[in-house]
């Protein structure tokens, strides 16, 4: 999976009971997703920033109680419907919605 780290805008929607993204854009693109493969939650990567000096710590960096978490979904995804479905692992936190990788 080749990771990415960009910010990215999610058209949610539900299946069933859930809530889900069911399209977002890309670089221009519009994706639309053909299924959820997966979804977990996961804590933010607070030592990032932490680890630049000429920045802050965050205010919920460890010493200052837990780090935000975030919830990552593994979507099938295409931006047509005769392109062949990629995998995208799509991200949302407090700071909104970013894509981490794309397999496809």
């Amino acid at each position: 999976m080749r990771a990415y780290g960009e910010d990215i805008e999610v058209m949610l929607g539900t299946r069933g009971d859930q809530v889900v993204p069911v399209a977002f854009s890309w670089r221009g693109r519009r994706y639309a997703v053909r299924e959820v493969l997966d979804t977990w939650v996961t804590r933010a990567a607070w030592w990032r920033a932490a680890a630049r000096p000429e920045q802050a710590a965050p205010a919920w960096a460890p010493d200052a109680g837990d780090a935000p978490e975030e919830q990552l979904w593994r979507v099938a995804a295409s931006p047509g419907r005769a392109v062949a479905a990629g995998v995208y692992d799509l991200a949302r936190s407090a700071s909104g919605w970013q894509l981490r990788g794309c397999l496809g």
